[in-house]
């Protein structure tokens, strides 16, 4: 399930011109999983 909201995601990211994914960190990335799991 994460995999594919990483990819919607990751398509938002890049359409709005901030590329978090590719400039992101394992920890940044850790707390966004914890964001998206509160949500």
């Amino acid at each position: 399930i994460f995999y594919s909201l990483w990819e919607v995601f990751d398509i938002t990211y890049e359409f709005n011109g901030i590329s978090f994914f590719k400039r992101s960190s394992v920890q940044e990335r850790v707390h966004a999983e914890k964001f998206m799991i509160y949500q």
